[in-house]
């Protein structure tokens, strides 16, 4: 029972392990393999040069500059945005007055989102003016006693097809 456990343990882990090694390890041996080359990425052959380049690299003054610079840009996107929304959490939660409406204002949107995404699919499918029937009427030089279907705009297919459209 235990080597049939163990079978499927490996199995299962084959395909991840594998994708990691190719995408991740590969990758990152390969690029410190390079990091020990005097190589352009073009030529046929790098030429080995060790760790001349990390010696170059910690010997230059910009660079430490420019370490200096992406910790402080790395600690402020990281502190600012968390700070700003514990804070305005902190304020929607309590007892402040006019809460309420700093809380509707705060989920409008997401309520909001939808609505607007279908009202624009119902004026794209609109069977008269909409966009889509527009677009075919032009491309096939169709006049609208040719050319008229009503792709959301029926009313027997809405109930069906705008909350696929909605997906």
């Amino acid at each position: 029972m235990a080597t049939r456990e163990n079978f499927w343990r490996f199995a299962l882990l084959a395909a991840p392990v594998s994708v990691f090694a190719v995408f991740v390890l590969w990758p990152m041996f390969d690029s410190f393999r390079y990091s020990l080359t005097d190589w352009n990425g073009f030529d046929d052959s790098p030429r080995f040069v060790g760790l001349e380049n990390f010696r170059r690299i910690f010997t230059d003054p910009l660079f430490f500059n420019s370490l200096i610079n992406t910790a402080i840009w790395m600690g402020a996107a990281l502190a600012v945005p968390t700070i700003g929304g514990l804070a305005l959490a902190l304020l929607l939660d309590s007892r402040v007055r006019g809460a309420r409406i700093f809380k509707s204002i705060f989920y409008l949107p997401i309520c909001l989102a939808s609505v607007v995404v279908g009202q624009i699919w119902i004026w794209i499918f609109q069977p008269d003016w909409g966009l889509l029937n527009e677009a075919i009427r032009s491309a096939g030089h169709l006049s609208p006693k040719q050319f008229h279907w009503a792709w959301l705009g029926a009313v027997s297919d809405q109930p069906v097809s705008y909350p696929q459209a909605l997906k």
